[in-house]
């Protein structure tokens, strides 16, 4: 098939074209700078230079593809709506949107809120961003009025190395990165918020099932374990030897990271099921949890 990716130098994006390629799928990958257009090329994606907010090339290339993979943005409404309008009838398109939504500012704790599942879909949070990715995806979810094929996969945290451009993740390498600089990791404290997690390589065989398979308007959760920022945090600091995590209060821990990172990457609690993808699709993960990935194949 042929297949565009947007985000194809990012860490999802990446590892999915990647499979793609190797698959025999003819993949073009939207991408900003013509120096990692080179590096797209390099690895059997033909670059297609530009951005979100070129909504006629996104409509051009969405008409030329027999599939897209959506992997750039979780809040660029216009780049969505150019995606749809430019597929053709009967085109797959599936979008990357995560959990995030549905996130509680819990301060590094818990919380009561329920773990949620996809067999309907739940009501997004009430921030602004969070009612941003609702409205995203249901321009992909409401694509079948128009005969598209639309489909969203909401990630959780995601830990391992990419198969793309991009190696890394988010939140883990970050403490990794400031526990380097620090000689000790940080955790908002008391660290029992808990996120989903899933490994990247598990997510990849996620995005194949939905292209091959996932019904028109269909929402799912990626999700395998979760885990808490202070079992995440006890972990690495094992893996780096550098004792045990130090338990902050916000300001402390906000001059480690920045305030938004300290106080939503780290400091809140998002827990779904993926329960549809595994009922529906046959999606089987292979991977365990966060903390024994860092213990024995993480190298920071």
């Amino acid at each position: 098939m042929k297949i565009l990716v947007t985000g194809a130098t990012g860490y999802i994006g990446g590892s999915v074209a990647h499979r793609l390629v190797s698959e025999g799928h003819a993949v073009r990958g939207l991408v900003r700078s013509p120096e990692k257009a080179g590096v797209l090329a390099s690895r059997g994606i033909t670059p297609v230079i530009g951005d979100l907010d070129k909504s006629d090339l996104l409509a051009e290339e969405a008409a030329q593809a027999d599939a897209i993979v959506n992997a750039a943005s979780t809040l660029h409404f216009e780049a969505a709506q150019a995606l749809v309008t430019g597929a053709r009838a009967g085109t797959r398109i599936v979008h990357t949107s995560g959990i995030g939504a549905y996130s509680n500012d819990e301060h590094g704790q818990l919380g009561d809120h329920p773990v949620l599942d996809d067999t309907s879909l739940p009501p997004v949070g009430p921030h602004l961003m969070q009612q941003k990715v609702r409205e995203v995806e249901n321009v992909f979810l409401g694509a079948a009025s128009a005969g598209k094929h639309g489909i969203v996969l909401s990630n959780p945290l995601i830990y391992g190395v990419g198969l793309g451009m991009a190696r890394h993740s988010v939140q883990i390498p970050m403490m990794a990165r400031a526990a380097a600089e620090a000689g000790y990791v940080a955790i908002l404290e008391p660290g029992t918020n808990v996120w989903s997690t899933a490994h990247i390589e598990d997510v990849v065989d996620l995005y194949i099932l939905a292209l091959a398979k996932a019904p028109a308007g269909s929402f799912y959760f990626v999700e395998n374990g979760s885990s808490s920022f202070a079992d995440i945090g006890k972990a690495l600091a094992a893996k780096l030897d550098l004792g045990e995590p130090r338990f902050l209060p916000l300001g402390a821990t906000a001059a480690i990271y920045g305030e938004m990172a300290a106080r939503y990457l780290l400091g809140t609690s998002s827990r779904v099921r993926a329960k549809r993808a595994r009922e529906d699709l046959g999606w089987s993960p292979k991977y365990r949890s966060a903390e024994d990935w860092i213990a024995s194949d993480a190298d920071f």
